[in-house]
């Protein structure tokens, strides 16, 4: 893994898992995979679950793909958004297209900080002339490596599906399509999938009780599965998960799929 300097003019755009499928390669890969990517950590993963981007590195890595970290670039401005700041939250994604001036291709390891940037790059002028495609985890995996095995797990997880993921980018399909491709791994999922966890950002902070019970529901359905595991392509639903499963003497394990596609590949 490398690591670049930040830029500074400030350029807007996204990809999207929608857009024309390129040819397929022999061994699954598309045939217009880029080589090297960045990869944006989300200053929340960071700062509590660093393991999730280092395994994010190593799959990347183990797909062919030279990795770009740009520890200078901390915040989408998605806090801020959340908030109900916008002028201010598009300032701070300003300042990250900024940062990631140069780039071809950024993978990041949230699907509500893809949405941010996604909404972010159409209020902000493009002012480089390529400017970076921008892919959630899963998505960049089923847009260019759909039809690679993954390796082989023999676990039952359930797959929680964090909003953001099922209402931008088709990001929810693309997790269950990488899951699919971890050989033996069975894949529950917990009733009323599609019902928020509770944590939606600034919200758990402004609204607590309400936060709690949304996710004390989402784990009661969780074990109803009778999975112990659970994995989600956003790790702030699980490090919300965790905590309400870790009160409540709950035994669940939480992680974000890049591991766990880690683990299976190990």
């Amino acid at each position: 893994m490398t690591q670049g300097p930040a830029g500074t003019s400030a350029p807007a755009g996204h990809g999207s898992a929608a857009g024309t499928q390129a040819g397929r390669t022999g061994d699954g890969a598309s045939s217009d995979a880029p080589a090297p990517v960045t990869l944006f950590v989300p200053c929340y993963v960071d700062w509590l679950a660093p393991q999730a981007a280092i395994a994010a590195v190593h799959v990347l890595e183990r797909l062919g793909h030279r990795v770009d970290y740009r520890p200078e670039v901390v915040c989408c401005g998605q806090p801020l958004t959340n908030s109900g700041c916008g002028a201010q939250g598009e300032r701070v994604a300003g300042r990250w297209f900024a940062g990631m001036d140069g780039a071809g291709v950024v993978v990041i390891l949230s699907s509500s900080c893809a949405a941010q940037l996604w909404h972010a790059a159409r209020h902000l002028a493009p002012t480089a002339p390529q400017p970076p495609r921008i892919y959630e985890f899963c998505q960049f995996i089923g847009r260019f490596h759909s039809a690679i095995r993954l390796g082989r797990l023999r676990r039952t997880v359930c797959l929680h599906s964090a909003c953001h993921g099922l209402r931008e980018g088709d990001i929810d399909r693309h997790a269950r399509e990488v899951l699919a491709h971890i050989e033996e791994l069975r894949v529950v999922q917990a009733e009323r999938a599609d019902e928020c966890c509770g944590f939606g950002g600034t919200f758990s902070v402004s609204f607590p009780e309400i936060s709690v019970r949304m996710g004390e529901d989402r784990i009661a359905e969780i074990l109803r599965t009778g999975a112990t595991e659970v994995v989600a392509t956003d790790l702030s639903c699980l490090l919300h998960l965790r905590g309400i499963a870790r009160a409540r003497g709950a035994s669940l394990a939480f992680r974000h799929v890049a591991e766990l596609v880690d683990q299976a590949a190990s």
